[in-house]
C-alpha cells in the first residue's frame, strides 16, 4: 500500500514537473483604470509550454484596493479579436472577486482557479491566426463592503 502511494505520488510530481509552462512579461504595467477605489493594470505575457509544442500570449491584470476596506469587483472581460469576434457580455465572460484592504492582486495562470482573470491574446508561433485588437472591463463595479 505505501509502494502505491509513494508510486502515485512520484508519477504526479514528474507529470507536474514536465508539464510546467514557462511565463515571461513582454511589456510593462499600464494602469488601465484608476480611481479613489481601486487601480487596475494590464500587461502582456507570453506562455511557453515547450514540451506540448504551445506558445501563446496573453492580457494579464493587476488589482489593486487603495482603500482600508473591502472591495467587491464585478465586471465583464469584453474582447475584440481581428477575425471580428467580439466576446459577449454573458456569463462565460463575468469576473468578480473581493479585495481585502490594501491588497494588491496579480492573478497566476499556473493556478487554475485564476487563469480566468487572463485574456488570450494570440498564439506566437501561428502565422494567419486571430488576435486580440482590444480588451476592456466593462460594467466594472467597485462596490465597498462596510
Amino acid at each position: 500500500m505505501k509502494n502505491k502511494a509513494f508510486l502515485l505520488f512520484f508519477l504526479f510530481s514528474i507529470t507536474m514537473l514536465f508539464a510546467q509552462e514557462t511565463q515571461i512579461a513582454k511589456s510593462d504595467w499600464v494602469v488601465t483604470h484608476d480611481t479613489k477605489l481601486v487601480r487596475i493594470s494590464s500587461r502582456t505575457i507570453q506562455l511557453d509550454d515547450v514540451k506540448n509544442g504551445m506558445h501563446r500570449e496573453y492580457v494579464q491584470f493587476k488589482y489593486q484596493n487603495k482603500t482600508a476596506t473591502q472591495l467587491f469587483l464585478s465586471w465583464y472581460f469584453n474582447a475584440k479579436y481581428s477575425n471580428n469576434t467580439v466576446t459577449k457580455l454573458d456569463d462565460e465572460n463575468y469576473r468578480a472577486f473581493l479585495l481585502e484592504p490594501n491588497q494588491e492582486f496579480v492573478p497566476n495562470f499556473s493556478e487554475q482557479n485564476e487563469k480566468m482573470y487572463f485574456v488570450f491574446k494570440k498564439m506566437t508561433d501561428m502565422a494567419n491566426q486571430p488576435q486580440l485588437e482590444s480588451v476592456t472591463l466593462d460594467k466594472l463595479k467597485t462596490n465597498p463592503i462596510k
